[in-house]
């Protein structure tokens, strides 16, 4: 990300970098997800595979459906949560006015912020084997999210 790191560091330098090389069009404000982190969710991924568990990963940027607001890495993101059934839910920020989908049997949910607005917007999730029930307030909506099997 430029925003994460101070202007002329390595990491910022990095990120200018990626941003290039990959001729990313998204604007600067949004960030990807670095090689080192990929790597990680790869074997935490495997690992929930192994035993047998259900994910749902928290992230700060969305990744689908697609939109201004999604990492610059999006698209690798969805198609390395798709190689793993594991993976029920992706839940994200940073788009305020929300947003939801789902593909091959993951939810996508951007929840809606509590900027640029008068209105709160929270929700309250509660998880269970079959599915995740949203409980929304203010502007967030109520949701009931399948889980596939």
């Amino acid at each position: 990300s430029f925003h994460a790191y101070p202007e002329n560091s390595v990491e910022y330098n990095e990120a200018a970098t990626y941003y290039q090389r990959h001729k990313v069009t998204a604007p600067k404000w949004n960030g990807a997800i670095g090689s080192k982190q990929i790597s990680w969710l790869k074997r935490v991924l495997e690992n929930a595979t192994k035993e047998g568990e259900k994910v749902v990963l928290y992230c700060h940027f969305p990744v689908f459906p697609e939109n201004v607001h999604n990492l610059w890495n999006a698209p690798e993101i969805v198609e390395l949560l798709e190689d793993y059934s594991c993976v029920k839910a992706y839940i994200n920020g940073h788009n305020h006015a929300g947003n939801y989908d789902v593909k091959k049997g993951i939810h996508y949910l951007t929840l809606k912020g509590m900027v640029d607005t008068v209105h709160t917007s929270y929700a309250v999730i509660h998880v269970y084997e079959d599915r995740l029930e949203v409980k929304g307030f203010g502007r967030e909506e109520n949701r009931t999210l399948e889980i596939r099997k």
